[in-house]
């Protein structure tokens, strides 16, 4: 009987250690460095393949270590395995060493946290968790990782996790105080509930003595009851139809002067504030919602939707030396600032054809070109991407990509470059062709359609 409890015991055991956290010390080397020397590839068999792992890791430091003192993430990488990878873009450093702590099958404790909605006007994002709101004592460890829909999207700073005691809520923010402002990034977290305190000194005196016996708490009657208040008895006894004897209401409502964002008097007082900024007495009009303008909060119309659009300025040549990539005059690195949070949607048409070659022959061939358009953050990170790949021959042909994405406020920068291709190809700003019916075809173009949420915060 004593060897199958401790077989049950052992076993019950391992089933927890495959649960929980495993360590190792991962050392940057040149064999593994990867993503443009920006990461460094873990080669961990319970970790490769699997994409739902949580990972953790810090600089170790000290003698026979070479710092990479960088902010690092976690990033689920091509070859389908882990890598460190540093956040700001630089390359990795041979010789660094990392403590790393991961979870191979994460409990409800364990968890990816993507920034997916949006981010409160103070640059900090609340988490929702249960076991983790409304409490405090709650141990949390957080690090970035690679978006399980966007990849490699990174915030670009070292975060830290804090509690607001007033929202009774974690928040991820940065250390160094700037906002999180990249969308649809992602932190791994893990947490410790923390521990219910307990009364140890029941049944002790106030100098921390047991009594013995326990002291008994003294109960007294009430000699009024069923009374007037007169002391006279009352018959029948009234009662109040909640079970009392008494004839008071049921609730008291608050009295005196109301305040913080109310003011008049109990019980009838108004709103004059919200979370403690002003609001204007102005009535609303029928379709009017409330918004901040910087001074108070009034009501206004909501944001009404707008575009934004850049034209091709001059017609290029994807030719000989130039193959791989060309940049495309009038749509690239062009910038734009959104106001508010706001959803867009972006559309880029090239007008293209494989020109006449130096011999004034007409090319018969067909050739498979492309062109790629990215939108740019603040801290040149690729927060929105559209493509188009299509043959062309010695016809004009419009090409189209179309893209989309939700944004918080900030300027951003285009990038539309044309791809690679094995015959040259050329596309045309607007230009008017010599026919009969001297039309005109419109060249390079990209139209950036904004679509402002009216209920950001």
């Amino acid at each position: 009987m004593k060897k199958n409890i401790c077989l049950f015991i052992i076993s019950a055991l391992l089933a927890q250690q495959l649960l929980a956290q495993q360590q190792f010390i991962h050392t940057v080397t040149k064999e593994n460095i990867n993503c443009n020397y920006r990461c460094s590839v873990i080669d961990i068999p319970e970790l490769n393949k699997n994409p739902n792992a949580i990972l953790f890791a810090n600089l170790v430091e000290g003698r026979g270590t070479n710092p990479d003192r960088h902010p690092i993430g976690a990033y689920y990488m091509y070859l389908n395995k882990w890598s460190i990878f540093n956040l700001d873009g630089s390359g990795m450093v041979e010789g660094a060493k990392y403590s790393v702590e991961y979870y191979t099958n994460p409990g409800k404790d364990q968890f990816v946290c993507s920034i997916t909605e949006r981010i409160s006007q103070t640059g900090v994002y609340y988490i929702d968790r249960e076991g983790l709101d409304d409490n405090p004592n709650a141990k949390v460890r957080i690090f970035p990782t690679s978006s399980p829909t966007m990849g490699a999207l990174f915030n670009p700073f070292s975060v830290k996790a804090e509690y607001n005691k007033d929202y009774r809520k974690w928040y991820i923010a940065n250390v160094n105080g700037q906002p999180l402002t990249v969308p649809q990034t992602s932190f791994n977290i893990a947490f410790d509930r923390g521990s219910v305190a307990t009364n140890t000194n029941t049944t002790k005196d106030p100098n921390g003595n047991i009594q013995t016996p326990a002291p008994v708490i003294p109960t007294t009657t009430n000699a009024n009851t069923n009374k007037d208040l007169n002391g006279n008895i009352q018959t029948p006894v009234t009662n109040n139809g909640a079970g009392g004897n008494c004839n008071c209401p049921k609730s008291l409502p608050p009295e005196g002067d109301a305040g913080g964002d109310l003011a008049g008097t109990y019980p009838s007082p108004w709103v004059v504030k919200l979370q403690g900024r002003v609001l204007s007495g102005k009535s609303p009009d029928i379709g009017q919602a409330l918004r901040w303008n910087g001074t108070m909060w009034e009501s206004a119309r909501g944001f009404e939707p707008y575009a934004i659009s850049f034209k091709q300025t001059s017609d290029q040549e994807l030719n000989i030396p130039n193959m791989e990539k060309v940049v495309i005059i009038g749509l690239d690195s062009k910038s734009f600032i959104l106001k508010q949070y706001s959803d867009i949607v972006f559309y880029t048409t090239m007008l293209a054809n494989v020109p006449i070659n130096s011999n004034s022959t007409i090319v018969t061939e067909l050739v498979t070109v492309g062109f790629n358009v990215e939108i740019y953050n603040s801290f040149n990170q690729v927060v929105a991407r559209a493509s188009n790949s299509s043959v062309i021959g010695a016809g004009f042909q419009t090409m189209v990509a179309v893209g989309h994405a939700s944004l918080p406020p900030g300027t951003y920068k285009t990038s539309v470059k044309l791809g690679k291709g094995q015959l040259p190809v050329k596309v045309y700003a607007d230009i008017k062709i010599s026919n009969a019916n001297s039309e005109n075809w419109q060249g390079g173009e990209m139209i950036i359609e904004v679509f402002p949420q009216n209920d950001y915060y």
